[in-house]
């Protein structure tokens, strides 16, 4: 189950994912995201796309079902993105403490990784949860931030969180 399901039915079109976005009018960034497990479910955008490019509904159902056990788009995703492992490693705490103390603790743990994307990228999560906990206008650690942390192996989530939202509090005195 290596391929994801989306990429598996845009590579079948005979079309990679940039003539497939520009054919189909989706974002070839959001493709992108998807066959790297950053969305928790398929956008509507290329549910709608894959039913262009494929009017007999047969074919996508054969593909998926070879692959995935499953003749649903949204079901093959859902289940690809469950058997992945986010991968990568997170920082230390020696790590963080190395960052900026002027900075959040999410924007500490942000700055140790790269970026905000690469955060994103580490955790399998999408760029706008990762944005919204590190720039503090979620107050807490989202949980699809929190299970990736923990598969990962990551002992210091609660911490984070902790230390995220006593900073916001300060901050916002």
């Amino acid at each position: 189950m290596a391929n994801e399901p989306i990429d598996t039915l845009v590579k079948a079109s005979g079309l990679s994912r940039r003539a497939f976005a520009r054919q189909y009018g989706v974002g070839e960034q959001v493709l992108l995201r998807l066959s790297q497990g950053r969305f928790t479910r398929v956008p509507a955008s290329i549910l709608q796309a894959i039913r262009e490019a494929y009017p007999d509904v047969r074919d996508v159902h054969g593909l998926l079902y070879e692959q995935f056990g499953t003749q649903d788009v949204e079901e093959a995703y859902e289940i690809w993105r469950a058997a992945r492992q986010p991968e990568g490693r997170l920082p230390t705490t020696e790590e963080l403490q190395a960052q900026d103390s002027a900075l959040s603790p999410a924007q500490r743990l942000a700055a140790a990784v790269g970026s905000m994307s690469k955060l994103a990228a580490v955790l399998h999560v999408h760029d706008y949860v990762v944005r919204r906990y590190v720039n503090g206008q979620t107050r807490e650690l989202p949980a699809s931030m929190r299970e990736s942390m923990e598969k990962l192996g990551w002992p210091h989530a609660e911490h984070l969180d902790r230390a995220q939202q006593n900073w916001l509090w300060e901050r916002d005195l």
